[in-house]
Order: structure tokens, then sequence, then C-alpha cells
């Protein structure tokens, strides 16, 4: 089957907090490589930190299952992303994430 890569261009945001969270996503790649440089694995602690705070504070605040189509749609795949890079980040600290809590 033909593969298609899924983008945040794909999706619209709308709220202050979901572009919050893109921008902290993406810089993932650039603290990763700041943590190994500097033999600071901290950094990328406390990056995966920032993240979990700003995905609760969305947790809290924002409406997803029951918002409209294109908005859940949306905020699905921002929720998706989180889930990577904080699954990436902890597996490159050496923490096992748990597939259900």
């Amino acid at each position: 089957g033909e593969y298609t890569k899924v983008t945040s261009r794909d999706y619209v945001f709308t709220l202050p907090i979901e572009h919050h969270i893109l921008s902290l996503l993406s810089r993932f790649p650039t603290v990763v490589q700041k943590a190994a440089d500097s033999y600071q694995p901290h950094v990328l602690a406390q990056y995966l930190l920032a993240i979990a705070a700003m995905f609760n504070q969305f947790y809290n605040d924002v409406t997803v299952v029951k918002a409209e189509p294109a908005q859940k749609a949306a905020r699905l795949f921002l929720l998706d992303q989180v889930a990577l890079i904080v699954e990436k980040g902890l597996a490159l600290l050496g923490i096992e994430v748990p597939v259900k809590m």
C-alpha cells in the first residue's frame, strides 16, 4: 500500500495551547541532541516534564471527544504526537512506558 505522511499542516489548530504544544514537540530533536552532546540527560527529562505539564493543562481545559469533527481530528493527532514524543524520550532515558495506566 501507499504510505501518506500526516503532519500538523494537515490540521487546523485554533487554540494558543495547541500551538504551544506543537512548538514544544518541534524542539524534540534539538533537546535530544543537546542532552546527548552535553552528557546531561536531565535536559531531556525536564523537557518531557514540560510536555507532560502542558498536556495536563490541555486535557483539563480543552474538549476533544465532543469537539466538532475537524477539531476532534486535529486534537487527536496532537495527542498522538505527544504520546509518541514522550514515549521516545522516556525510552532514550531507559524508562519503559506502560501500555495502559
